[in-house]
């Protein structure tokens, strides 16, 4: 289970949280949670999403289209966030 590194400390913002605030991810406060949380779940199911796979999970959200690069960018650091998150957290190397 990827639980342990998609999560952070309290107060402090997680890997895809992280992510979206570096990308410039962010859209308003009502598309953001959500998209943190489709981005959670989607990382969980897919470690390492393609853009295909990552536009089918995103196809039925309210994404406007000249954020969809951005918006597929951030799930991309997310996933490489988590994935070196492990990599730390097991001594095994990220890719």
């Amino acid at each position: 289970m990827r639980r342990a590194a998609s999560t952070s400390k309290a107060g402090e913002p997680g890997p895809v949280q992280r992510a979206f605030a570096e990308c410039g991810g962010f859209q308003c406060g009502y598309r953001t949670p959500g998209m943190i949380m489709l981005t959670t779940a989607l990382l969980r199911e897919h470690p390492a999403p393609d853009e295909e796979t990552i536009r089918s999970w995103i196809s039925s959200t309210c994404v406007p289209l000249h954020r969809l690069p951005v918006i597929i960018e951030s799930m991309h650091r997310a996933a490489e966030l988590i994935r070196a998150a492990e990599s730390a957290r097991t001594g095994e190397d990220a890719r």
